[in-house]
């Protein structure tokens, strides 16, 4: 925790320094509207800027097939979960604090010793500092055992990845801490211009002593220039190092996004391509090679959909080395109504060890009903699936065949709006 502590007052150190630099962003006019398609009931009342506090009380089932996750396989469970979660929301348009937290106790039924907490909490704060000027910092924190019985709700990524740097594959089950800080200071250079500085850090501890400290760190600087009002260009360069506890430099990758391009065919539609050329050094050698990323997003009021597609040098936590991954994901949401949400989404990464020799592929799919039965009373269906398979590479690493359904109940103050 002492290393975490460290690592939290350099990158505010950081984020001081980099008040004199600019960011980037869109120019309002050009938004999306906002939607309310992959936002939950319960995430309406703990995000409304109406609602300075606010807590919700819950219980939920699951089923949770290979619940240990070992390649030999494993009996089933089933898991009751009983969560409270509170939060607290300060400041208004130009000043924005929000902090929640939740904590959970688990029942495995019929399996002894593995009863337990689980803790999750995050912060933010955003500062609006002229109509140039804006700031954001934020920290996450999720512990828990990565067995995908997950009181929280379904949830198709892993938490707190580093987008396109780091990838956290699945292991045998275990308690797993994670914890991540991020920050990000922008100016608007001009009407049509932005500049960016982004920093971050994410802390991985394994219970299993093989895995065990891993630490994750990101920053970067991003250009965006909007061409035309349906044409946009960007570019950034990042910087992403990382490995165990002992030797923070195991892997280190350099990207630099040659140019991307974003086109606004309608308000409400946006799609986008780009290319990079990357480099990787690890303890002998460097590579070097190009990727890309593609994305398809529509966003209205009650619907969102995204689909995206990226190749890039990686990292994953608890193997050495350097990777190059393929990743696909996709994700609709919808509100259907004022007591309806509906989201699906899928994940797929294939990952060839370029230190070593062999791959692993994760895949993982999920789809979940919210019904509002009353202002205070949110109930949830869902169901989620993975599969994980490797070829000549870590022994820790198993192959995984698991679904899971759950089924909650959560009561929220204050209530939502129907």
């Amino acid at each position: 925790m002492v290393l975490i502590v460290k690592n939290y007052y350099a990158l505010v150190a950081l984020l001081l320094i980099a008040v004199a630099m600019p960011a980037y962003g869109q120019d309002q006019a050009s938004q999306p509207p906002d939607s309310k398609g992959l936002l939950s009931f319960v995430d309406d009342v703990f995000g409304s800027v109406r609602n300075n506090a606010g807590f919700t009380l819950g219980a939920h089932e699951s089923y949770v097939s290979n619940l240990q996750g070992t390649q030999y396989g494993d009996r089933d469970a089933q898991v009751s979960s009983f969560m409270a979660r509170v939060f607290v929301n300060f400041g208004r348009q130009r000043s924005r604090f929000h902090l929640n937290y939740g904590g959970a106790y688990r029942l495995y039924h019929g399996r002894e010793g593995l009863d337990g907490v689980a803790h999750l909490g995050n912060a933010s704060y955003t500062y609006q500092a002229s109509r140039r000027v804006s700031i954001g910092i934020s920290d996450n924190f999720h512990y828990s055992p990565n067995d995908f019985s997950s009181f929280w709700g379904p949830s198709l990524n892993v938490p707190m990845p580093i987008p396109e740097f780091s990838d956290e594959p699945v292991y045998a089950r275990q308690k797993v801490l994670r914890n991540s800080l991020n920050g990000n200071v922008g100016i608007r250079t001009s009407r049509k211009s932005h500049l960016g500085l982004f920093v971050g850090h994410s802390f991985y501890r394994y219970e299993e002593r093989d895995i065990g400290d891993w630490n994750s760190y990101h920053a970067g600087l991003s250009f965006n220039y909007e061409i035309k009002t349906w044409l946009d260009f960007s570019t950034h360069y990042a910087i992403h190092f990382g490995g165990r506890n002992r030797d923070d430099r195991d892997t280190m990758i350099h990207r630099l996004n040659v140019g991307s391009f974003t086109f606004h065919p309608t308000r409400r539609w946006n799609v986008s391509f780009g290319g990079n050329l990357q480099a990787a050094d690890t303890y002998d050698r460097t590579y070097y090679g190009a990727g890309g990323s593609a994305s398809l997003r529509y966003t209205s009021e009650a619907t969102s959909f995204s689909a995206g597609y990226h190749r890039g040098f990686s990292s994953s936590i608890g193997i050495p080395g350097v990777f190059q991954s393929d990743r696909v994901t996709a994700n609709f949401g919808r509100r259907i109504s004022t007591r309806l949400n509906y989201h699906l989404g899928a994940h797929y990464n294939h990952s060839n060890y370029r230190s070593g020799i062999g791959s692993y592929e994760l895949f993982s799919v999920g789809t979940g009903l919210e019904i509002a039965i009353a202002p205070n009373l949110v109930g949830s269906l869902g169901y989620n699936y993975w599969n994980q398979r490797r070829q000549s590479i870590e022994d820790l690493l198993p192959y995984i065949n698991r679904y899971s359904v759950h089924a909650g109940l959560q009561f929220v103050w204050p209530g939502g709006r129907q």
